[in-house]
């Protein structure tokens, strides 16, 4: 009767293991998830890393804190990332926001493909401009993959 009772259970803790290989098995994300920000003058770059099943996904956000309301012109993206590699690419007509004091700036978040290298920098801009005076906010970040 032990040998039974051990027997299931041997076969109860081999079928979890083999459960959790599988449920883990393509999983291929950040080691661990990341909050950073960067300030610059009146300006707060905020970027959320984020794990997924099969990516990364990178939620950002431009804060003004300054004191008087101003108008930000730029193009699309507002905030730019790149994983690897430095380039931002702009595109598209200018955008104009209105921004008071404690306002956050939103961004559509963007999904990127784990590469396969363990380790790689995510490089972050945000370029825009404040009474005809071009602003950039430069971030680098390294991620760790699983």
């Amino acid at each position: 009767m032990k040998r039974r009772a051990l027997f299931l259970i041997g076969i109860a803790l081999g079928i979890s293991l083999l459960l959790l290989m599988f449920a883990h098995e393509g999983q291929s994300g950040i080691k661990y998830e990341k909050v950073f920000s960067s300030r610059q003058d009146d300006f707060i770059l905020h970027i959320r890393v984020e794990e997924m099943n099969k990516g990364i996904r990178i939620l950002r956000s431009l804060q003004y804190v300054g004191k008087d309301t101003v108008e930000i012109k730029h193009q699309t993206p507002l905030i730019s990332v790149s994983l690897q590699n430095r380039n931002h690419d702009y595109t598209g007509s200018t955008v104009k926001k209105m921004l008071k004091t404690g306002n956050i700036y939103y961004q559509e978040p963007v999904i990127i493909d784990v590469p396969i290298e363990k380790e790689s920098e995510l490089y972050v801009q945000a370029k825009f401009s404040v009474d005809d005076e071009w602003i950039y906010m430069n971030h680098v970040e390294t991620l760790i993959f699983n």
